[in-house]
């Protein structure tokens, strides 16, 4: 049992005796995915005759709930220096910097700048750029590919590596450090595991070249080789076990040693498999159907025991080329659209609105990283930033994580008991066992004896008294100056009766 707390966080309207000063009951625990209501009178149980409630339903009195959701808003591009021949072809995210690195051997650095609100404002291209084509010469149809370790930045090219202290990247009078590497015909993808310190290059039908990151140096331990026409694409890794996916077969399962490996029998069979990610006992792969249809599937796997179980389908109106992940998110990548999504979720805690507006729109996406800015809270949110990089431009996005939230109000006196279960698939029982899901059903009582103004009432009110004062005093200038225009208006009359008294008199003597 998974055991989430609630805190009272504010009510707007509160019983006499209560403390309380807000209107929001927020969920302690933030990996709660899935929250159902149920309210009654009384001391209730859980296996009672109880009504739903449903999501952010109409709310007249008492408390509803508002699930988990994604959203992404506001977006900005920056277009990068370019020359026609080359392209960008890879991004590290490192603090606030993000490193380019481009076919011809450049590496440009960019600051990500925030305001004092804690808003991404500005894009920085620094001023310095570091040139490596001495040291391996370029060749503009392979693609470079970066990693870190520790303070230092790694580039893998066909021809080698080199590696640059990451404060002095881009110091023009830095000399970077050359690291020699098996030939490479062509890099499918590279994997560092910083747990390991091992680095993975797969080179297709050649297999996966594997090395030791040790001291700044790059170690060559050995060549995975598989069965003959069997084309790698991707690895992923957890310790001393290697997760290889191929075109063919689906993925494969490797156990590592220092100077030895050794390949299981027992695979996960997927045909036209494109790109996959691994994290926390959960597969999200790409594949293509044999009408050429792609999609993802996410597969949960018990590594003890091999038993997998196919979790959740994503059939989208897009061709998916990749999947890649950062932070806790996994994004989905197609061509031009692609989506962000939580894995490691059981498929019967999410609803169809969960990541309903996770969509987000940049054309030929290399690279895609999530960073949190310096305030990652606000209010029910967290707030974290898209940085994509593509061949000619880098793109940022705001990512808003809604959490689940209980809300309760009341416009008059009620008392009412709520049950309110939580589902969850990152506990500690589900860490032992992705099998295992967790529920926790917990109570609270909302008593409301004498209905306070709250704050925002309290500021409606006070705009609505300051209108009537207004009026008032308009209504009172208008009657001053209404009366003093009638004053003068008899005075002229008296004036000119008097005259022509007069005038009367004056002919009446004549």
């Amino acid at each position: 049992m998974h055991t989430i707390s609630f805190n009272l966080m504010c009510c707007k309207y509160m019983d006499s005796q209560s403390q309380c000063q807000s209107n929001r009951l927020r969920l302690s625990s933030f990996e709660a995915f899935d929250v159902q209501m149920f309210y009654g009178q009384g001391k209730l149980e859980f296996n009672s005759t109880l009504k739903s409630i449903s999501p952010m339903e109409h709310l007249n009195k008492g408390c509803i709930f508002d699930q988990r959701r994604l959203k992404i808003e506001d977006s900005f591009q920056m277009t990068l220096p370019e020359d026609s021949t080359y392209i960008y072809t890879d991004m590290l995210i490192v603090g606030y910097n993000a490193y380019l690195v481009r076919n011809d051997h450049k590496i440009y650095k960019i600051e990500i700048q925030f305001n004092q609100q804690g808003d991404l404002t500005h894009l920085k291209l620094h001023n310095q750029i570091t040139d490596f084509s001495k040291i391996i010469p370029p060749n503009v149809l392979k693609k470079p590919q970066l990693f870190q370790q520790g303070n230092l930045v790694f580039v893998i090219t066909y021809n080698g590596a080199v590696s640059f202290e990451e404060s002095q990247i881009m110091d023009p009078n830095y000399e970077p450090k050359f690291h020699p590497t098996q030939k490479i015909d062509q890099i499918l993808d590279i994997h560092y595991d910083d747990t390991t310190q091992s680095l993975f290059i797969v080179n297709g039908e050649d297999g996966v070249d594997c090395y030791n990151v040790n001291n700044g140096s790059l170690e060559f331990k050995y060549t995975i080789v598989f069965q003959q026409d069997l084309e790698i694409i991707k690895v992923q890794n957890q310790g001393n076990q290697l997760f290889a996916l191929d075109s063919k077969i689906g993925i494969h399962f490797i156990n590592l040693q220092q100077n030895q490996y050794a390949i299981d029998d027992f695979k996960i069979p997927l045909e036209n498999g494109k790109s996959f990610s691994y994290s926390q006992n959960s597969f999200l792969v790409i594949a293509e159907t044999q009408q050429q249809i792609s999609f993802a599937v996410e597969i949960l796997i018990d590594l003890n025991t091999n038993d997998f179980y196919y979790n959740r389908f994503y059939l989208e109106d897009m061709i998916l080329r990749d999947v890649q992940k950062s932070d806790e998110f996994t994004f989905i990548l197609g061509f031009d659209v692609h989506k962000i999504i939580f894995t490691n979720i059981f498929r019967g805690f999410v609803d169809q609105e969960f990541d309903y507006d996770s969509d987000f729109m940049v054309q030929m996406l290399e690279r895609v990283a999530v960073i949190r800015g310096p305030k990652k809270e606000r209010a029910s949110r967290s707030l974290y930033y898209i940085i994509s990089v593509t061949p000619h431009f880098i793109q940022t996005n705001l990512l808003l994580d809604h959490k689940p939230e209980i809300l309760c109000h009341s416009n008059q006196e009620i008392e009412s008991t709520y049950i309110v279960q939580i589902n969850s698939t990152d506990c500690d029982e589900a860490q032992k066992n992705p099998f295992n899901v967790c529920q926790e059903i917990d109570r609270f009582h909302l008593k409301v004896n004498e209905v306070l103004i709250d704050s925002e009432s309290k500021g409606k009110a006070i705009i609505f008294v300051t209108i009537i004062i207004a009026i008032l005093i308009l209504f009172m200038i208008c009657g001053i100056c209404m009366c003093r225009k009638w004053r003068n208006i008899m005075f002229n009359m008296e004036q000119s009766m008097q005259k022509l008294e007069r005038k009367r008199k004056y002919h009446q003597q004549a």
